[in-house]
């Protein structure tokens, strides 16, 4: 049974806050972010710049613990500390009026007429159950979204959630607990200019309800660049440091463009490392560089800081934890089936420098599963080592350039051709289908089909022979269950139907 908790709003202004008139109240959120063992972020939007304040208590306890934002901003974010493991959280998020001579409380909902919310503390010995989105947000104009992908992002997100529910009760006849612990969103999370209405309309609000309970990791897609039509014009870049709407909304931990965070199952460490494709792909800003968007290569003058720093992250991690888990994700991926008349440019730059620099960092640390999205449909390899080759010419010629993509497609295309990226080739390890062991070789899965998957893609000589499956035109979402000896990922199509699992042992 859903527990209930409070999320009470109280506004009480200073007097030079008058001109405010009647209460504040949320406009986006409440939504969880970053969370650990002790502690999670709360974010949300409110209709006024106020300061505000978060009070928390653990569920059936008398007193709440008080915790301050007292900038005065529309969007806030106060990270919730000392808390317990594995344990269950109501919140308060408060204004007080100082004005107000009674001093009273006053609840009022947020835009989705919610009043009740709780958290659940992350646990440190329990089978960690994870939801991955990839494009979870939906294509349409700004002022409306299309109706059709609207319906089947609620179809998606409908099936994922009606599975839980289902697995909830089966696994509680047993006496056992079942939970979602942390969601996962593989990039393009607003589309298609990355506005601040784009993220509430085709993500915030679709998810709102689960964000409040559910706290979720994300990464930066090109879509959340807000990358327009002139190609010029860009509502958030992680380069030459991360800032825009995507990291004032979404940028946490400390609006860094890639991190990772851990978690553990029987003394067994669970690594999780997200990655930057997008941005992190040109030189560092050098100010005194004419063209500072020159792709970052081995001949580059200077080291490439997301490089340099996952090489740290996964030696620092194999030193303590040589038998680790380790889930990587990032946007653009490196092997999958592209559609050869369209958005090859735009793919092939970025997915290119991937294959070129991050696949054999990832194989040398003996990845376990690497999550990617942006192609808008499912595919997933067999387990894959690499060896160095010559990369392949196209095996067709490119479809004629939409007017409003020309001068932004010959741009890239001059980039790449001025480009002598290395080539990694994947090779098959196995042809089983279902059942593999840690170790075995690294497995990719393209999942760009939680807001919609609108390509039916043909195949490609490069590819076909890597991929297990490829399901064009299918929608849906991936469960992870990690635990210290099985890696379990189903994907959950939207009418419930798994459409492909497999499982890695130790």
């Amino acid at each position: 049974m859903r527990l209930l908790l409070s999320l009470i709003l109280t506004f009480s202004f200073l007097p030079s806050y008058a001109l405010f008139g009647s209460f504040n109240k949320i406009k986006r959120g409440p939504y969880l972010m970053a969370p650990t063992t002790t502690s999670v972020v709360v974010r949300y939007k409110t209709k006024k710049e106020t300061p505000t304040f978060v009070e928390v208590k653990e569920l059936g306890a008398e007193n709440f613990t008080l915790f301050k934002d007292l900038v005065l901003e529309k969007n806030h974010a106060i990270e919730i500390s000392e808390l317990k493991p594995d344990t269950r959280y109501e919140y308060k998020i408060i204004a007080q009026k100082l004005n107000d001579k009674d001093k009273k409380k006053k609840v009022i909902k947020n835009d989705a007429g919610e009043e009740d919310f709780t958290f659940r503390t992350q646990s440190s010995d329990k089978e960690m159950n994870i939801w991955v989105m990839g494009d979870p947000g939906i294509r349409g104009n700004p002022e409306e979204f299309d109706k059709s992908l609207r319906e089947t992002q609620e179809e998606v997100k409908e099936a994922f959630w009606n599975y839980v529910e289902d697995k909830k009760e089966k696994q509680k006849a047993k006496g056992k607990d079942f939970r979602i612990d942390f969601i996962l969103s593989l990039g393009d999370n607003a589309y298609t200019y990355g506005t601040d209405k784009e993220f509430d309309e085709g993500f915030f609000d679709p998810y709102s309800a689960i964000f409040s309970r559910k706290p979720f990791y994300v990464l930066f897609g090109n879509h959340d660049s807000g990358l327009n039509k002139s190609y010029y014009y860009y509502a958030a870049r992680s380069y030459p440091e991360p800032h825009g709407i995507y990291y004032d909304l979404l940028g946490l931990p400390e609006k860094d463009a890639y991190y990772s965070f851990d978690r553990t199952n029987n003394g067994k460490n669970m690594h999780f490392v997200v990655l930057d494709s997008f941005d992190s792909i040109w030189e560092d800003y050098n100010p005194a560089t004419k063209n500072y968007e020159a792709v970052w290569t081995e001949d580059s003058t200077e080291t490439n800081s997301m490089l340099e720093w996952l090489k740290a992250d996964l030696a620092e991690n194999k030193a303590a934890h040589p038998d680790s888990w380790l889930v990587v994700a990032y946007h653009h991926p490196a092997f999958s089936i592209t559609d050869p008349t369209e958005h090859q440019i735009q793919q092939d730059i970025w997915s290119q420098w991937v294959d070129a620099y991050i696949v054999p960092i990832l194989h040398e640390h003996k990845a376990d599963l690497v999550l990617n999205g942006h192609v808008h449909n499912y595919q997933r390899t067999y387990p894959l080592s690499i060896v160095s080759a010559t990369r392949p010419k196209r095996d067709k010629p490119m479809a004629p350039i939409p007017s409003f993509k020309k001068e932004f497609v010959e741009y890239y295309l001059k980039k790449l051709e001025a480009l002598s990226l290395p080539y990694w080739e994947g090779k098959v390890v196995t042809t089983e289908q279902t059942n593999y062991t840690k170790g075995q070789g690294v497995v990719y899965s393209v999942l760009g089909s939680s807001g919609a998957a609108f390509k039916a893609l043909p195949g490609s000589p490069r590819y076909e022979d890597y991929m297990f499956t490829v399901a064009t035109q299918k929608s849906g979402s991936v469960i992870l269950r990690i635990n210290s000896d099985r890696l379990l990922y189903k994907f959950i199509g939207k009418t419930g139907e798994i459409l492909d699992e497999f499982t890695i042992t130790r």
